[in-house]
């Protein structure tokens, strides 16, 4: 199975680098453009949310909203059939589908059901029980499998499991991937974070290329 092209000579050394994950610690804007085109990105990139828990000082989330800057990069990085999946939040999702449809056909909004609700800052709320998760492609597109569901009911991490503050469960990322790319193709996810897309694309015997 051949690794994806890479131009080393624009790259720095890798942080990580095993037969099937490639890690570098920088900044995607610099390191993407030396890579070959790929085959799928999955990533929760910042898009301006951020909240606090009850009676504690530090911020949970990222008040910086880079998704207008992200998407035309992710556009170019892409096959001509490349697919993408974009978390996104309730609040921001609005404003978010605009800049997405720019770039990308989207197919749908899948429903990540997190089995159990956080509170919102003002109690008159509803409680935050799902999350969505846009889907869509540069160009014509199917899935690699059939009867994919576009709701996924899969608690968050807990305990020892939790690595990061928005971390994504290894189940939910897992069904993504196999829903969408097969061992022959490329993942992506230059948001890397605690490492899920890596991890999940490794046991399931895909290549990724992590940015963080």
């Amino acid at each position: 199975m051949s690794k994806p092209s890479i131009d080393l000579s624009k790259l720095p050394k890798p942080y990580y680098q095993d037969e099937w994950v490639t890690i570098y610690h920088g900044d995607y804007r610099e390191l993407l453009p030396s890579l070959d085109k790929l085959d799928l990105i999955v990533t929760d990139a910042p898009y301006g949310v951020s909240y606090k828990k009850p009676n504690e000082e530090y911020m949970i989330g990222d008040t910086v909203n880079i998704i207008p800057y992200f998407l035309p990069v992710a556009h170019n990085i892409l096959n001509s059939d490349g697919a993408i999946y974009l978390f996104s939040s309730t609040t921001k999702l609005v404003d978010i589908l605009p800049i997405f449809n720019t770039y990308f056909k989207l197919h749908s909004i899948i429903i990540w059901d997190k089995r159990v609700g956080r509170i919102p800052h003002q109690l008159s709320h509803y409680k935050l029980r799902y999350e969505p998760i846009l889907y869509g492609s540069r160009g014509l597109f199917y899935l690699k499998k059939d009867r994919c569901s576009d709701v996924i009911r899969c608690p968050i991490e807990r305990g020892n499991n939790r690595l990061h503050p928005t971390q994504k469960p290894s189940e939910l990322v897992k069904q993504l991937i196999q829903c969408t790319v097969d061992s022959k193709q490329v993942i992506l996810d230059p948001f890397l974070g605690s490492g899920t897309t890596a991890y999940c694309a490794k046991k399931l015997g895909r290549k990724c290329i992590g940015i963080e």
